[in-house]
């Protein structure tokens, strides 16, 4: 019981330092004459594994179960600048850390073990169009899609709560995004610069979207708010110039500022009025019990409409 409690915490700090083929402990090895590595044995909650770093990479990178009789438990691949070779990558079950695949401009497909925990930043990988987040891996770190401008199918994992700032920040292809209920956090810019998308859903576990979370993503049209929303803050949807439909299934009205949408300002030639004569250009919908609260709250109330779903 000792060490499934510890391996997260161990992990987590393994996903925190880097290493290079210059530490101790490394021993080279050949796989083929053309794919050189160095491993070191290393544990990981109690478990003894190996940790594999790739000095280069080939066209496929097809990572083994096994090296001198130990399973592989993470894996690392060479700096940016020698990440260009890459076009598929496959990596066997048992692998618990990805360090990172950051500046693969050339990869287009890869296998992910359902084993993995720490999962790898694709920061900067334009040829990606497709990623299924493993079921095991709770965080998205900060920027891990940063500028992935192909990625327009993401499937999110079941456990993943926290999508952190900037992850998919420029994701340019994504057209619909639905998160699972699992998902609580969005920090901020998660999803900035996103400029194709049309359709969010936020899904039923988000309680909260910060400010910035939506800058720059300028086509949303139609926005799903779940029933566990209970903030948005300032600017959160301010450049979001498209949003003409919303629907909110939160039965408590969610906090939210005038900022937090992009509003219209009404004409009366009066400067006295600015902080109360403006509205917002889209229809909102909400639970049928919910349509008085909607109605009286100080800053939904200026929606274009208001109707129960």
């Amino acid at each position: 019981m000792k060490t499934r409690f510890f391996l997260p915490a161990l992990l987590c700090f393994f996903s925190m330092i880097s290493f290079s083929c210059d530490d101790p402990g490394f021993t080279k090895i050949t796989f083929t004459s053309s794919v050189n590595a160095e491993a070191r044995i290393e544990n990981y909650g109690g478990t003894d594994g190996v940790c594999l770093y790739y000095s280069a990479l080939p066209f496929w990178l097809k990572v083994p179960e096994t090296v001198m009789g130990y399973k592989v438990l993470r894996v690392m691949l060479a700096d940016a600048d020698d990440k260009t070779d890459l076009y598929v990558a496959d990596f066997p079950e048992g692998v618990l850390v990805i360090d990172s695949l950051a500046g693969c401009t050339n990869l287009t497909e890869i296998t992910f073990p359902k084993s993995l925990v720490v999962f790898p930043l694709f920061t900067g990988c334009t040829t990606i169009e497709k990623i299924t987040v493993p079921e095991n891996v709770n965080t998205i770190l900060n920027s891990t899609f940063s500028g992935c401008t192909a990625l327009k199918d993401i499937t999110i994992g079941k456990k993943v709560s926290v999508i952190e700032a900037a992850a998919f920040s420029g994701c340019t292809a994504l057209t619909s995004v639905t998160l699972p209920d699992n998902v609580k956090v969005l920090e901020t810019k998660a999803f900035s610069e996103c400029t194709g998308i049309t359709t969010f859903n936020t899904g039923n576990g988000l309680t909260g979207i910060g400010s910035n979370v939506f800058s720059g993503a300028t086509a949303i049209k139609t926005l799903y708010l779940g029933e566990s929303i209970k903030e948005i803050s300032a600017g959160a949807f301010e450049e979001s110039t498209s949003i003409n439909s919303v629907t909110c299934l939160a039965v408590e009205p969610p906090e939210i500022e005038k900022s937090s949408f992009y509003s219209k300002t009404t004409s009366t030639g009066s400067s006295e009025n600015t902080e109360t004569d403006y509205t917002f250009i889209f229809e909102l919908k909400v639970p049928a019990a919910s349509l008085d609260k909607y109605q009286q709250h100080k800053v939904w109330c200026k929606a274009a409409s208001i109707s129960s779903l």
